[in-house]
């Protein structure tokens, strides 16, 4: 250990550089992206699909929502 030298911070730090350079250049930026766009980023799912999926998704819940709504209003209102 007392002869660890220049050479040794040298590659050190060359290994440092290049490894920056390697996340800056090929490592895609996933900052303020939502699961399913870093879904379609990385090829875990086409974009075709995705959306299908999500307007399955939203169409659902719109459905809940409506069956809430009605049943809120019901029990607010009762038939006779």
């Amino acid at each position: 250990m007392a002869h660890i030298g220049w050479r040794t911070f040298l590659m050190f730090g060359i290994f440092c550089l290049a490894n920056g350079c390697f996340a800056l250049f090929f490592i895609p930026e996933t900052k303020r992206m939502t699961l399913e766009e870093i879904d379609v980023l990385f090829g875990t799912v086409d974009a075709a699909q995705r959306a299908r999926d999500v307007e399955v998704a939203l169409a659902a819940e719109k459905k809940e929502m409506e069956l809430e709504h009605v049943e809120e209003a019901e029990e607010h209102h009762p038939k006779a």
